[in-house]
């Protein structure tokens, strides 16, 4: 449903509650996700229905896309995905991307 719900409202012009709905970073092969509401609190939504930690989420797709692009990647010099690690400060979801 989680997924349904982010979709649905990403295309009727809302922000995604559970950060579902990713965009990729071609330079550097990392999966962000795309506008979020209430980025301070996604990961209290999504283990409330059952979902693991949006930064685990990110570093999944972003793996999964490097393997299936990886002949792409190589090509620009890129051995693998960039990853991430998730702070909050003052409210705010930060994202510290690290390799």
């Amino acid at each position: 449903m989680a997924y349904l719900t982010d979709r649905v409202r990403l295309n009727t012009g809302g922000k995604q509650v559970y950060g579902t709905q990713a965009t990729y970073n071609i330079d550097s092969c990392q999966a962000i996700p795309k506008p979020l509401e209430d980025p301070a609190s996604v990961n209290e939504r999504r283990k409330a229905v059952g979902l693991e930690p949006l930064e685990n989420y990110l570093n999944m797709m972003s793996e999964s896309h490097f393997q299936m692009n990886k002949e792409m990647y190589e090509k620009k010099g890129i051995q693998g995905p960039k990853l991430i690690s998730k702070k909050i400060s003052n409210d705010r979801m930060i994202i510290t991307y690290y390799r």
